[in-house]
């Protein structure tokens, strides 16, 4: 029986991995994984003390292609790694007969080349670690190819020393920001993506080996385990060229937990400075920073078209990178720029910077807030008066806007010295 890999799915539906295909039927699925870990296969019959592993790798292909093709009931079905392995030992038992014409091809030179660098260890322990390896491989080559892709081969190498666990992260983050000409939270903006797209297409792969996408997480503990056999990296035994400059136990670890964005010092985030900002607004001049809190900082600027000043809002990348609260804040920002009242704050402008941070863009007003007010000179009775006056009118239109502000307090109210207020 054979599938249709590319069969219509119901919206929303996950399509299912090559295994779940092959195991279903699909000898294109199960031809095309074979041609993706035959040296898994390779290194299992050379360690085994087969001398023709070529004629054998191919042989067993052409055996499972034809008449003993996976069935879900078979011994380790559930993965495509953990079936190969309970048939390589009924092969060897059987043994394998040359084929006339192979279901695909191999490099029996690069193979040996390869095999002569893997450690010591039994049969089943180098198939491990070689499957382990070579997931990690497919995930690093296939990150680094969409980076090259895009022209960014030197952000691919400063992003891959963030792939592991490495402490002293602050001073890294402010050493490759100054090297990419980067504020430094674009630098954790970066790191940020390049972790969540690794770990994606680690997650991929593995998954596409997988009968049940339930089963990841598990068959990545399997292949951390294999890491740790004897012979791996610190014991003599090289690793392949493509993850030479990483870790695998790091990356099959990041790769079983959901990245988050760091947020520097002691989860305080830092503003950028004048200057880092100045490059995320070439349209504005800043005039310098007027206040920061957990949820953003705000600047003075003067637009400089338009030549009026206004108060530019940056939210913290670790904020912005949430889906939902971006989704949340586009639709707050376009609610509140059809606003237009005199006693609530026009919003000229919102978005997203090119690092990654939300903003938006408002009126300036010269003056103070209230809660400022209150703990300084204090207020009388009659000024108090009127500017709740003010406020209730400002509210009172928001509302009939379909708008309700949610936070309303002294901080959030600005008084400016003719009085007037500015919700």
């Amino acid at each position: 029986m054979e599938i249709a890999s590319d069969t219509a799915l119901p919206d929303g539906a996950t399509p299912p991995s090559r295994w779940a295909l092959a195991t279903a039927g699909d000898s294109e699925a199960l031809r095309e994984l074979a041609g993706s870990y035959w040296y898994c296969i390779y290194a299992w019959w050379r360690r085994s003390g087969c001398e023709d592993a070529s004629t054998a790798t191919l042989a067993c292909f052409h055996r499972w292609l034809s008449d003993a093709s996976p069935k879900p009931g078979n011994t380790g079905a559930a993965r495509f790694r953990e079936w190969l392995r309970a048939r390589l030992s009924e092969l060897a038992e059987k043994g394998v007969e040359p084929v006339a014409e192979p279901a695909f091809e191999i490099a029996p030179e690069w193979a040996e080349e390869r095999y002569a660098q893997e450690p010591e260890g039994a049969a089943d322990d180098i198939f491990q670690r070689r499957w382990a390896l070579t997931v990690l491989e497919f995930a690093v080559e296939s990150l680094r190819a969409e980076y090259a892709a895009r022209g960014q081969d030197a952000l691919f190498a400063e992003m891959s020393p963030f792939a592991g666990f490495e402490g002293g992260d602050d001073d890294r983050y402010e050493a490759t920001a100054t090297r990419m000409g980067f504020t430094v939270g674009a630098a954790r903006k970066a790191v940020f993506d390049f972790r969540s797209r690794h770990r994606e297409l680690l997650r991929g792969f593995i998954a596409d080996t997988v009968a049940d996408p339930g089963d990841i997480d598990s068959e990545l503990t399997a292949l951390l385990i294999a890491c740790d056999m004897p012979g791996t990296p610190g014991s003599g035994a090289p690793l392949p060229t493509a993850i030479r400059a990483f870790k695998p136990d790091e990356l099959l670890a990041r790769a079983m937990q959901s990245v988050r964005m760091t947020s520097g010092g002691a989860g305080l985030w830092t503003p950028p400075t004048d200057a880092e900002v100045a490059r995320l607004f070439p349209q504005y001049e800043m005039l310098g920073i007027l206040g920061r809190g957990g949820m953003g900082a705000v600047y003075k600027a003067r637009q400089i078209e338009l030549d009026r000043l206004v108060a530019i809002k940056l939210l913290p990348l670790e904020i912005s990178v949430d889906k939902d609260f971006a989704d949340r804040f586009r639709r707050e920002a376009r609610a509140m720029a059809k606003l237009s009242h005199p006693h609530i704050i026009a919003v000229h402008d919102f978005g997203t910077t090119n690092e990654g941070h939300l903003y938006f863009v408002m009126e300036f007003i010269e003056g103070a807030n209230l809660a400022a007010m209150i703990h300084g000179p204090g207020l009388e009775p009659g000024p108090a008066l009127a500017i709740v006056e003010q406020v209730c009118t400002a509210l009172a239109y928001a509302h009939g806007k379909g708008v309700v502000h949610r936070d309303i307090k002294p901080a959030n109210v600005m008084v400016d010295p003719d009085g007037q207020v500015k919700v």
